[in-house]
């Protein structure tokens, strides 16, 4: 057994229930020794990865020294299709320096990072060259594919999410006495900025093929009470955070502005779009939600993904399948407009039955919605005993059935690739994975008024109903596949249904109005 593959089985020693396999790992590439994270992998159209991530000292990655310039450094690196290193440079000055994002379009590889002006006369450096520190030391760079630097933009700003169009136009979200979003060409040169509020902090951006971009920010106590945002003005929930989201067309009017929050405290993760125009939304809610004053069901601090239609409607929301408390993460989309999320938790992090505990730096799982928003299943890359994570997961490319990741394992960063086997199946599946019953199972109609029906759930099954406060209402065996439930002993709202089979459960959300 060569070392790569000793240490896949180690990252994936622990075998967790036996059920539907969705997933195996093709390779896995530990940076052994490196103390390192890697936050952001891209693959290129020859097939070979470009990193980015953050690095402590000098230590080598596959024997090749990445030139430290401080205690803490950003890195941009580039590796073989297998992800063994070919080159590394460190960006950064005296400490406390990373790097976040790393997009490639063209042959050009874009970075984004921070690096700490300490003393107010500190350098960005890289691979030989220097440039003086004007304002808060964020960053976007672009590199090309041997690592020579092609420019250096400052943006003097906290910078919260980038991103590069199909036409190599590069966004980015940016965040100091005011939210904006700005549009750059390849080149570096500055397009478009536009403000999108007064207070608000930024975190994330979507633009669409047609060019509207829809950006997410999290507005924080102490605060006023109030906040422009886009054009409106939101008055806040109580005294945590509250989530808003805009869109805005080609040049930066705004075409709707909604607020997305709960009576605790909200954060923004991340947001994708599907094809069709939709957008999808990830984050923490802390309490019970409210959507342009419509009230929508939940309590404990959770993780949710939801789905807003081109417009701007709520077209769905799941902030069932999760909990974990200030948790973060990345979103991303194949090919047949299911969406796969990082989710990466401070904590603990529960699922129905399963409780995974963090044991390390950081941890996290890897999760997939299929097309209909119903979740596929999820799994840990890395354990050190059972329900004890100690590998966080950051989300690169999808190229088909590929997902390409990477992350810290203890405390070695690392890159890997994971065959989505339920997008592809493969004839045989090897990385055993949580087990979602029922995986197909709905309910119709939904909206319902009086009942509902279940369709494709199984005989003998266990289903509940369960109340807005997270009661359990009723449980009972089910008889047939086509299960009919009647709400007209419940007042209106938004209610759970949950299947269990044996050791695992699926849940799906039903709004229930008279």
């Amino acid at each position: 057994m060569n070392m790569h593959s000793l240490w896949t089985a180690l990252v994936l020693g622990v075998v967790l229930p036996t059920g539907m396999h969705a997933q195996s790992i093709a390779w896995f590439h530990p940076y052994v020794g490196t103390n390192a994270e890697c936050t952001g992998v891209q693959r290129s159209s020859t097939g070979d990865l470009f990193m980015s991530g953050s690095t402590r000292n000098n230590n080598l990655f596959d024997g090749l020294a990445p030139g430290n310039m401080g205690y803490d450094d950003g890195f941009v690196a580039r590796a073989d299709a297998m992800g063994t290193m070919q080159w590394i440079h460190t960006i950064g000055a005296t400490s406390a320096d990373f790097t976040l994002d790393v997009k490639e379009f063209g042959g050009r590889i874009t970075v984004r990072g921070l690096v700490t002006n300490w003393g107010g006369s500190s350098s960005i450096n890289y691979n030989g060259t220097s440039t003086p520190i004007t304002g808060t030391g964020a960053y976007i760079m672009q590199v090309d594919t041997a690592g020579s630097l092609l420019w250096l933009e400052q943006v003097n700003e906290e910078s919260t999410d980038m991103l590069v169009d199909g036409t190599g136009n590069i966004y980015y979200a940016a965040a100091e006495d005011s939210m904006r979003y700005y549009k750059l060409s390849p080149d570096g040169v500055v397009l478009q900025r536009h403000t999108i509020s007064d207070i608000v902090r930024g975190f994330a951006i979507a633009v669409s093929p047609d060019g509207d971009v829809w950006v997410a920010g999290q507005w924080a106590s102490p605060y006023p009470s109030t906040v422009w945002w886009a054009g409106q003005t939101f008055t806040r929930h109580g005294i945590q955070n509250d989530i808003l989201v805009a869109k805005f067309d080609p040049n930066g009017n705004a075409l709707f502005a909604t607020q997305f929050a709960s009576d605790g405290s909200d954060y923004v993760n991340d947001m994708v779009l599907s094809d069709d125009g939709t957008m999808h939304l990830s984050g923490n809610f802390g309490g019970i939600v409210d959507h342009d004053g419509d009230t929508l069901a939940g309590s404990a601090p959770r993780w949710f993904l939801a789905t807003f239609g081109p417009s701007g409607a709520l077209l769905a929301l799941d902030d069932t399948s999760f909990r974990a408390s200030g948790s973060t993460g990345m979103l991303a989309m194949n090919n047949a407009d299911e969406v796969i999320a990082t989710i990466n938790f401070p904590d603990t992090l529960y699922h129905d039955l399963d409780t995974l505990f963090r044991s390390e730096n950081k941890a996290g799982i890897l999760a997939k919605w299929d097309a209909s928003g119903q979740l596929s299943w999820y799994t840990a890359l890395g354990f050190t005993s059972p329900g004890r994570v100690n590998t966080g997961v950051n989300l690169g490319s999808i190229a088909g059935d590929s997902l390409f990741v990477g992350g810290r394992n203890g405390s070695a960063a690392y890159t890997a690739l994971v065959i989505d086997t339920t997008y592809a199946p493969l004839t045989t599946s090897t990385a055993p994975i949580r087990a979602l019953p029922d995986p197909d199972w709905n309910v119709y109609p939904n909206p319902a008024s009086t009942g509902a029906t279940l369709s494709g759930v199984r005989s003998g099954s266990q289903l509940q109903l369960v109340d807005p406060a997270g009661r359990v209402l009723w449980s009972r065996l089910t008889k047939t596949a086509h299960e009919f439930i009647d709400f007209t002993p419940v007042p209106p709202g938004c209610y759970t249904l949950r299947l269990l089979t044996g050791s695992s459960s699926s849940s799906r959300r039903v709004l229930v109005f008279r």
